[in-house]
């Protein structure tokens, strides 16, 4: 069984959290740490979960504009860098693509040894609805 993860108004589910893999990464002309993943495709991840592409076009956007910030382990405490792009179904695929620079020098190493492989988002409150044919 599957289930579509979107935005909820509702305060009793707690944050459900999923993640995706860190595809690329460069160094910057500053040497800090450019990565890029793709955000969700609409496919059932490893989870059994659906993040729902037409809110999370939204919600990648809202996250940029309002500074993208990139948190270590979720930390409010511990910011590690900022969103610079988020391209919403870029190559015809429905994928969407994030881009974000690592400027704290502990989290721009872990990334380099492959401690860090991905991002990992968190949906408070998220509507799920649950797909018994497993879409």
């Amino acid at each position: 069984m599957a289930t579509t993860l979107t935005e909820s108004t509702s305060p009793e589910m707690e944050t459900v959290t999923f993640s995706f893999p860190i595809s690329k990464m460069e160094t910057d002309a500053d040497g800090d740490l450019v990565v890029k993943g793709v955000a969700t495709d609409g496919s059932v991840d490893s989870d059994y979960q659906i993040v729902d592409p037409e809110w999370s076009a939204k919600a990648l956007g809202d996250w940029l504009s309002t500074g993208g910030n990139v948190r270590m382990s979720h930390d409010p405490q511990r910011p590690v860098g900022k969103g610079l792009s988020v391209e919403i179904d870029r190559d015809g695929d429905g994928k969407h693509w994030v881009k974000s620079v690592i400027v704290d020098p502990v989290a721009k190493r872990l990334v380099e040894k492959g401690v860090l492989r991905a991002y990992s988002v968190g949906i408070s409150h998220p509507v799920i609805k649950r797909d018994p044919s497993g879409r």
